[in-house]
């Protein structure tokens, strides 16, 4: 049995699929939430326990995102997936919500990814490495039609935003990455 972590599930968990657990984590109890826990500290699990971690609109209410993303390297398998989908910095719906902490843009994980730019950054290290499988930027009505010029390439998504957000600005921002472990001898 593959065992799902839904971060921040709130009243809508994740639907497990055939031969999968679904636990439901989140800092609120509501009726689909498994367990409660502050996602400002250490996830209550071990290393290695997830086959696979969602979150949707989760990690923006988190001040401390850096460690959100480490605890998710520690406790998903190497062959595990980790899906983060949260609002892009130039979304209305990132300044409408009070709660949220912490804006997102497409290099946002890029500490974490080796050979970007901010990965060689002096003064940030971490042993957390990922492997990106999808990094998308998502748009909504009317600017849907731009979504796929804009992600093309990560050097189209770095113009996007740095010329273009506000003028037609995104709605989320999708990554799903692969954590990249060493094998002890």
């Amino acid at each position: 049995m593959k065992i799902v972590l839904d971060i921040g599930c709130g009243h809508d968990k994740l639907k497990p699929e055939l031969d999968e657990k679904v636990i439901g984590i989140d800092s609120i109890k509501q009726k689909s939430v498994d367990i409660v826990h502050n996602l400002e500290k250490k996830l209550p699990f071990q290393n290695n326990f997830v086959n696979r971690v969602y979150s949707n609109h989760a990690f923006e209410h988190v001040e401390n995102v850096k460690q959100l993303v480490e605890e998710c390297w520690r406790i998903t398998k190497d062959t595990g997936e980790i899906y983060i989908r949260v609002p892009h910095y130039s979304s209305t719906g990132m300044y409408t919500d009070l709660t949220h902490k912490t804006f997102f843009s497409s290099r946002s994980l890029d500490y974490y990814i080796d050979g970007t730019y901010l990965s060689t950054m002096s003064g940030y290290s971490s042993k957390v490495r990922f492997k990106v499988i999808k990094k998308r930027i998502m748009f909504d009505i009317p600017y849907k039609p731009i979504e796929w010029i804009v992600n093309l390439s990560d050097m189209t998504r770095k113009v996007y935003e740095y010329f273009f957000c506000w003028i037609f600005p995104a709605q989320d921002i999708v990554f799903i990455i692969q954590p990249i472990k060493k094998k002890s001898k």
